[in-house]
């Protein structure tokens, strides 16, 4: 008789339907790993689940800090507690809500989880400076970690799997994810530009929000030569809506809800920040999702981050917010051919880096005790 395959549970708060960058990557590994086990999603706050999805209630989705606080124990919790009923052979807890991982650590004993840091708790809440990262709540919350580790780390770089040994010790088994490049297969072709046809592209795509720093697209704005550059905007997130209100009167920035590929493909240099505090925290995704575009990047944040370790051969990296103006002035159109033509190869590279790492998660799983 032929065996039963293994039984893999992912836990996270959002999965399509439900929008959110989380959610997609997890459906894209739910996908590649359905051929070969069978995958359950605990997720919360949908209505009408597929098969292989079981939902808990949500309990808060607001801005205000302390209840989205409150709301995390209680839903991460729940979550936990639901994903254990469905009695699955290897559990993969993601991120979302904050509080997940904490949980997963009092709840998932003796049973075999891996955890996909898509942000890193409880450092994000002392990035967001919701409490110390010296008081007696983060030690706690750190010893509970320690006292069930998971035995697999899915991380999202080198980097940031080195910054988690301040959490875990450098025994725990891990895979480097670099997320955001498998959004579309490779089919950008950098066109030759003939200059004064039209405008340097500069994009922002995607979530403004704690980690990141709206007064970049701000200064961009207010710098940039309507004759010469366009900004295009496609946010959400905590800060979008100010920031789009501060921008959108100024010549040459255009505002749209979303953007399809040949859209996407036409940014010639898309924008990404992340606070230094939030260095390894998290990871933005966009940075690679603009590499699989053709597109050059412009990071604004820290060096040592795995996002600029990635795209460096295709972007420009600024290290104050001041400096935007002086690299506007002396942007050209000849770098940023340079730039693109780079972004179409990493992406390809980090493509094949993606596939071998699902690869190496489908062995670990196949091989890994019941």
């Amino acid at each position: 008789m032929r065996p039963q395959p293994k039984r893999i549970c992912i836990i996270n708060r959002n999965y399509p339907p439900i929008k959110g960058a989380t959610g997609y990557h997890a459906s894209r590994l739910v996908e590649f790993l359905s051929s070969s086990f069978e995958v359950t999603v605990v997720t919360s706050g949908q209505h009408d689940t597929p098969d292989g999805v079981v939902t808990t209630r949500s309990v808060y989705a607001g801005q205000f800090k302390l209840l989205r606080l409150v709301g995390s124990y209680i839903e991460s919790r729940r979550l936990i507690a639901a994903a254990i009923a469905q009695r699955c052979d290897f559990y993969i807890v993601m991120s979302d809500p904050g509080l997940l991982n904490y949980w997963a650590a009092k709840l998932l004993t003796g049973v075999p989880y891996a955890l996909w840091t898509m942000d890193i708790y409880p450092a994000a809440f002392t990035a967001n400076r919701l409490v110390h990262s010296s008081s007696r709540l983060i030690q706690f919350y750190r010893r509970t970690l320690q006292s069930n580790p998971p035995e697999l780390l899915l991380t999202l770089g080198d980097r940031q799997r080195r910054y988690l040994h301040e959490i875990y010790s450098g025994t725990i088994q891990h895979i480097s994810f670099p997320i955001g490049v498998e959004t579309l297969p490779i089919s950008v072709k950098v066109a030759e530009h003939n200059p004064g046809s039209k405008p340097i592209t500069i994009g922002y795509v995607g979530t403004l929000g704690e980690a990141h720093l709206p007064k970049v697209i701000e200064e961009i704005a207010q710098s940039l030569d309507p004759k010469q550059h366009r900004l295009v905007l496609s946010m959400s997130g905590k800060h979008a809506s100010r920031t789009i209100a501060k921008v959108c009167s100024y010549p040459g920035v255009e505002i749209t809800d979303s953007l399809d590929s040949t859209a996407m493909s036409q940014i010639d240099v898309q924008v990404v920040t992340l606070r230094k505090s939030w260095t390894h925290i998290c990871v933005p995704s966009k940075a690679l999702s603009a590499l699989t575009y053709g597109s050059a990047v412009l990071y604004i944040g820290d060096g040592d981050s795995d996002s600029w370790h990635y795209v460096k051969p295709a972007g420009w990296r600024v290290s104050d917010v001041d400096k935007i103006t002086t690299w506007l002035e002396d942007l050209s159109m000849s770098e940023i051919q340079h730039r693109r033509e780079k972004a179409v190869i990493i992406a390809e590279v980090l493509r094949e880096q993606l596939q071998k790492s699902r690869e190496q998660l489908v062995a670990y799983l196949a091989s890994t005790r019941a």
